[in-house]
């Protein structure tokens, strides 16, 4: 079988979470003897070894879009199409476009939503946007920010329905299956949209990006260390609160042994150190995008996650999968398909600070319950253990082969 992915970055196993999930989902294809091919629009313009691919273009958008895309399609005999595209203006530009020649060429195509329904309409806290405003990067998101934060909720759905609306209809209307990371986010999407039908839908979460979990003897060797592994970006992460959050460890005396370490590269790492400066901070540790995360995850107990909003959470089964207990807040839908709380880590009430640091708290007090609750994620992360992944993606892609015109399974 012979699968294309289009993505925005040509794609590296080190990059964001969709890249990951991209450069992971295809060796496991390929190692199933599937040829897989690569369509994407940015040039990996970083030190960052890009993942191996049977063929490869980078798009150029412009007139001749469509020839170029038809002429990849039929060079490589592309059977199967994976949308992996995030930004709007991306599936706008290409879809349309896609779909048509996909069509025309008897390909099924396949768009992912890698995101939460309604994170359009999450606002930033009002530093972050003056910082963006004042320092010049992502200013267009920073003013729809601070009119989502100023204004009613009722009015600012009223100035960006329409386009949130377009947004979320296009990708249903370009595929043959529109896979989301949970069913939990079947009804959220459908309200955004303003659609009924679900007849499209199908749910398949990421799978992991280690091939081995981390053995249950090598519990005993972690460490007192606190990990977040994150892209540095205030408005989905909200590494301010875990800041606040750290504050109130480093200010208690039975905790002082205990040091956080902050994985990841992007736009707001320079607004987190002045942060960590302001809060006095002498235990969290911003360590910058690391070639390798492995060791971190295997040298540390908690994992924390203080995010707005997330599509899946790749992080938390990461951590689960290398025996740290993931603590995040209960921002988004699909977050209790990975945490059972209390059994395999622990989900805070939604921008309560205290009632996090004192679930924090307890984990690095409580060594057995800590450790126990290390074992059920070594075992509870296995659901999305990347042969597991994959068998449902060819259980989908033979559904669309066998029966397209198919309904929502009961």
């Amino acid at each position: 079988m012979n699968i294309l992915f289009v993505t925005e970055n040509e794609i590296s196993p080190m990059q964001g979470g969709t890249e990951r999930i991209t450069h992971t989902l295809s060796r496991e294809f390929m190692a199933l003897g599937h040829q897989c091919s690569l369509l994407y629009c940015l040039e990996n313009t970083s030190l960052i070894e890009a993942s191996e691919f049977a063929a490869k273009q980078r798009l150029s958008l412009t007139a001749d879009l469509g020839g170029q895309i038809a002429g990849f399609l039929s060079e490589n005999r592309v059977e199967v199409v994976i949308v992996n595209l995030v930004r709007y203006e991306s599936k706008r530009q290409i879809l349309p476009i896609l779909y048509r020649e996909a069509q025309r060429q008897g390909a099924g195509v396949f768009v992912c939503y890698h995101a939460m329904p309604g994170e359009d309409m999450v606002a930033t806290n009002l530093g972050n946007i003056a910082y963006r405003l004042i320092h010049g990067y992502d200013q267009k998101q920073a003013l729809k920010d601070l009119v989502n934060l100023m204004l009613p909720r009722r009015v600012s759905q009223w100035l960006f329905g329409q386009r949130i609306r377009q947004k979320y209809r296009l990708s249903i209307e370009h595929c043959d299956r529109f896979v989301l990371l949970s069913e939990r986010f079947y009804a959220p999407y459908c309200q955004w949209a303003e659609v009924e039908d679900t007849s499209k839908f199908r749910a398949i979460p990421n799978a992991l990006s280690f091939a081995c979990a981390l053995s249950p003897k090598h519990l005993a060797e972690k460490q007192k260390q606190v990990l977040i592994v994150a892209r540095m970006h205030e408005r989905s992460k909200r590494l301010s609160l875990a800041f606040r959050i750290w504050r109130k460890v480093e200010q208690d005396p039975e905790l002082r042994d205990w040091e956080l370490n902050i994985v990841g590269g992007g736009p707001d790492l320079p607004y987190f150190h002045r942060l960590v400066k302001h809060h006095g901070l002498r235990r969290c540790h911003l360590l910058g995008r690391q070639p390798v995360i492995d060791q971190f995850y295997d040298e540390s107990s908690i994992f924390m996650m203080t995010s707005a909003f997330e599509g899946f959470g790749i992080t938390l089964i990461e951590a689960q999968q290398k025996g740290v207990v993931p603590i995040a807040f209960d921002s988004y839908a699909s977050l209790p398909d990975i945490i059972d709380s209390g059994r395999n880590g622990v989900i805070v009430p939604n921008n309560d600070v205290e009632a996090y640091y004192h679930e924090l708290r307890n984990l690095m007090r409580d060594d057995n319950a800590r450790q126990q609750m290390a074992l059920e994620g070594l075992q509870s992360s296995q659901a999305f253990a990347q042969k597991a992944i994959t068998e449902q993606w060819i259980a989908l892609i033979d559904e669309l082969n066998n029966n397209p015109k198919t309904e929502n399974p009961e």
